[in-house]
């Protein structure tokens, strides 16, 4: 994965199960070994991805590398969102600083306020998702330093 992965400008992985060993390493490989976008596609998934495509705003490097490996299917999408978590507000992430970067290049976003009682980010990430109507949820991954 990581050898062919990083002269592909896509790598498209299924969602891994926890109990599969394999899938977990291949979508590690791809993720974190490559340095390419990579989609991860579930069971289902919807006939027109591009529909509505929420971005995941942290104001992190990983996320700008992700907005940026998205750029192509920003350009497709019928309606963009970017999502901040609500404890991001304290440490001045504002969703309407991307919006205004994306209009730059032609892309109409609009912020999306996530819920205020939810702690967990991946949480409120998914409920607004949810709520949007999402069709593609584009955001940046991590590592942990050892």
């Amino acid at each position: 994965m990581t050898r062919w992965g990083r002269l592909g400008d896509l790598i498209v992985v299924p969602r891994p199960a926890l109990s599969t060993i394999q899938a977990q390493r291949c979508f590690d490989a791809a993720v974190f070994g490559t340095g390419r976008p990579t989609l991860v596609v579930g069971d289902q998934t919807h006939l027109d991805m591009t529909d509505h495509i929420m971005i995941a705003w942290n104001g992190s490097l990983e996320a700008s590398r992700a907005v940026f490996g998205a750029m192509p299917l920003l350009h497709l999408a019928g309606r963009v969102s970017v999502f901040a978590a609500p404890q991001y507000d304290i440490e001045d992430v504002d969703p309407a600083d991307l919006a205004e970067y994306l209009s730059w290049h032609g892309i109409r976003a609009q912020p999306v306020v996530g819920p205020k009682g939810e702690n967990a980010t991946g949480a409120a990430l998914i409920s607004a998702a949810r709520e949007q109507e999402a069709t593609l949820i584009v955001m940046g991954a991590y590592t942990q330093v050892v």
